[in-house]
């Protein structure tokens, strides 16, 4: 999916770069807000010896859950210098994922979602290819009904803005979630059986957002 995404942005880029006009549209400069869709695939990868009553045993798996979502955001950008854009933008988001592990070790549900970034960008014409930098939180994710996993970590990623009317741009970006490491280490209780783990968990993520914002 990267590659397919990255290599339109590029053709796009050069297509549009191309145009008789080089004047880059005055929807981006200035505060916007906007929404959309989102497309998420998260991996969580756990390596852990558990012993679940008299039983003991471990688990060596990586669980992968999609799901679909929403996304509301708000940034301020301007052009710092000829075609050279920066700007700031937080984001407020909800998703459900489901997972496809039989063994049904990960919980999903809705996830409500945020992040704050930096974005750098080039314009050129009617288009800002843009590049960002963040982070993001989202709510904790349970293995063995019992312990969290941290979701929360840095984001990369990039899009293109595309100016469509005079106050409105459209907008398709792909981030990646470097989640942080989880030390599992703890006892609770599971189906009634005294459960203690030790290990380690780490969640990564892929999304894409289609969407449309407003400028004011």
């Amino acid at each position: 999916m990267k590659k397919i995404i990255t290599t339109s942005l590029i053709i796009s880029s050069l297509l549009l770069g191309s145009s008789s006009s080089n004047d880059v549209s005055p929807v981006f400069n200035g505060l916007y807000l906007g929404g959309g869709l989102v497309y998420i695939s998260e991996k969580a990868k756990t390596n852990a010896t558990y012993a679940l009553g008299p039983l003991n045993g471990g688990v060596n798996q990586t669980d992968t859950l999609r799901g679909l979502g929403i996304k509301l955001f708000s940034g301020y950008g301007v052009f710092v210098y000829q075609n050279i854009y920066v700007g700031a933008e937080v984001g407020l988001g909800v998703d459900r994922i489901l997972g496809n592990s039989k063994s049904k070790v990960i919980e999903s549900g809705n996830n409500v979602n945020y992040n704050v970034a930096a974005r750098l960008g080039f314009g050129i014409a009617n288009v800002l290819p843009y590049v960002k930098f963040g982070y993001e939180g989202r709510p904790a994710m349970k293995i063995f009904n019992s312990f969290n996993i941290n979701r929360n970590g840095y984001i990369l990623g990039g899009g293109l803005d595309i100016s469509m009317f005079i106050n409105v741009f459209g907008r398709i970006e792909y981030v990646h979630g470097f989640g942080t490491k989880t030390r599992l280490s703890g006892s609770d209780s599971f189906l009634g059986q005294p459960l203690s783990a030790q290990g380690k968990s780490k969640t990564k993520s892929d999304a894409l957002l289609i969407g449309a914002a407003y400028k004011f």
